[in-house]
């Protein structure tokens, strides 16, 4: 059981490793939580043992907790990463490439906003002189 708490602890610090922004709760909850890894509240377990010893930094803003890697939460899943199997760094590799610019974007509108974030495309083909415009709902 304490190593399945570990890996809990693992995932999210990788997660953070994997990229170059604070992520809040909902956002870590939304990988682990879908994935069913474990439980909201073995998360916010894990989460408060990372942050008391020193691991995550948490910073609050707009009623929202962000998540920040500290230098010796680095260090500590640089140390430990191999013990996340290959599968499930894939998993979160994927789920932040699909999600970055929507993760980061939320960020910064607020988890609760109900800002439309569209994604717009725009092609010109010179031969044929066309445009094509595609436009998407992230």
């Amino acid at each position: 059981m304490a190593e399945t708490f570990t890996l809990y602890k693992l995932i999210v610090l990788y997660m953070l490793d994997r990229v170059d922004f604070p992520l809040t709760t909902s956002q870590i909850s939304e990988f682990i939580l879908d994935k069913g890894y474990t439980t909201y509240f073995r998360l916010q377990s894990a989460l408060a043992e990372l942050t008391d010893s020193g691991l995550l930094k948490i910073e609050l803003t707009h009623n929202r907790t962000l998540y920040n890697l500290t230098e010796e939460g680095a260090a500590t899943i640089n140390y430990f990463r191999n013990k996340i199997s290959p599968e499930i760094r894939q998993e979160i590799d994927n789920f932040i490439n699909e999600k970055k610019y929507d993760l980061k974007l939320r960020k910064s509108l607020g988890e609760n906003s109900k800002t439309r974030i569209l994604a717009v495309g725009i092609s010109y083909d010179k031969k044929s002189k066309e445009h094509k415009c595609k436009v998407e709902d992230l």
